[in-house]
């Protein structure tokens, strides 16, 4: 089927734009606690159509052992923890878990998980209902893994 000049026009204006997007790991393991080291950081912002707007920011964190390494084990899987300037309370309690003190100033917050590379972390994901009835799962970062190296996989 042929495709309309419009549609191919379309295209070529997104083309950079798609070949620079970032692909967002959505997958998260069950509730439970987990460890994993943190992969990557990144950052953006986003204007909504009413003119609401928000920064965001994101760490990738990579599994790693003791969780099952069988088939279809998760041990090695990768994950997104994402941060919002609509949700700040998960920036703060996160940024204090990595640093070990409460950071009162955004700027130094996302310092913290910038520098925070390579660092092996614990977490909890946790699945709650929100007042529009739908689930939700959530990452929290509760403690830095004392004296741990991240594995050369990474």
């Amino acid at each position: 089927m042929p495709k309309s000049q419009l549609f191919e026009s379309i295209l070529d204006e997104v083309a950079q734009e798609y070949a620079d997007a970032e692909i967002i790991n959505r997958w998260m393991p069950e509730d439970g606690e987990y460890t994993g080291v943190i992969t990557k950081y990144s950052e953006g912002d986003k204007v909504y159509d009413d003119g609401g707007k928000m920064a965001w920011a994101r760490l990738t964190v990579q599994l790693i052992a003791p969780h099952d390494t069988g088939e279809g084990g998760i041990d090695g899987k990768e994950m997104s923890i994402g941060y919002s300037t609509k949700a700040l309370f998960s920036l703060k309690g996160d940024t204090a878990a990595l640093s070990g003190r409460v950071i009162n100033d955004v700027r130094v917050a996302l310092k913290v998980l910038q520098d925070s590379l390579g660092t092996v972390i614990g977490f909890e994901i946790k699945t709650t209902i929100a007042k529009n009835k739908q689930s939700y799962k959530n990452a929290t970062i509760t403690h830095i893994v004392p004296d741990a190296e991240a594995p050369e996989t990474v």
